[in-house]
């Protein structure tokens, strides 16, 4: 298996073209990060920050465990990362 990620256009939602189809298939067909090692985790995390434009070095998404399946969860700087990009003001 290879660890590195090609990417042609980091804005592309394809995450077939970004991600190993082995990797990909494990996490569309069981819903499930759990099912996954460290380095395919990391992989998987990374390629889709860049499908949504996200910058991966700032921890955007957190996994978390719900009754044993392990999810992605948008934290603040996600948010914070696609109000900008996608131009949201946030009226208070």
């Amino acid at each position: 298996m290879t660890t590195e990620i090609s990417i042609s256009n980091p804005q592309s939602t394809d995450l077939q073209s970004l991600i190993p189809a082995e990797i990909l298939s494990k996490v569309v067909l069981r819903g499930d990060l759990s099912c996954l090692n460290e380095s395919e985790k990391m992989i998987y995390i990374t390629a889709y920050c860049k499908s949504l434009g996200l910058n991966p070095l700032t921890k955007p998404f957190d996994i978390i465990d719900t009754d044993g399946k392990h999810t992605l969860y948008a934290r603040k700087e996600c948010t914070e990362q696609l109000r900008k990009i996608h131009k949201v003001a946030v009226k208070t």
